[in-house]
């Protein structure tokens, strides 16, 4: 994520323990967020599907589409998010385009992804 730097001097950045869950599975969402350090898992139906890096968002997709979320969120290690809720997301957008163009790249990134697994997992 390119914008990284919007969230360096973050006062609200959060410390988690490894082993914390962000958000669960089915749960309703009210905010997304940009991991700063450590790894994140996704987690679907108790298997891990990926991985999230530090500079990244995670949540993203559930307040997007006002839905529960499809998975959860769990510290593999030691994690700083910062949490967006969805009027601070509108101003991000509103006030740095460059934030929405990096939204934009990690979903098709992540859809990519999801294609290469499914067709690996069929034999296609």
């Amino acid at each position: 994520m390119k914008t990284i730097h919007l969230f360096d001097n973050a006062s609200e950045a959060v410390l988690m323990t490894a082993g914390t869950t962000l958000f669960e599975q089915d749960s309703l969402a009210n905010l997304m967020y940009v991991l700063l350090e450590g790894e994140i898992a996704i987690v679907r139906d108790y298997q891990e599907i990926a991985t999230i890096q530090p500079g990244t968002l995670v949540g993203e997709m559930a307040i997007l589409e006002h839905r529960p979320h499809y998975a959860s969120a769990v510290a593999k290690t030691e994690c700083t998010v910062v949490s967006i809720s969805p009027t601070r997301f509108r101003f991000l957008i509103e006030e740095t385009p460059n934030f929405a163009m990096d939204v934009m790249e990690i979903m098709a990134e992540r859809l990519h992804l999801m294609d290469r697994r499914m067709a690996l997992s069929t034999g296609c």
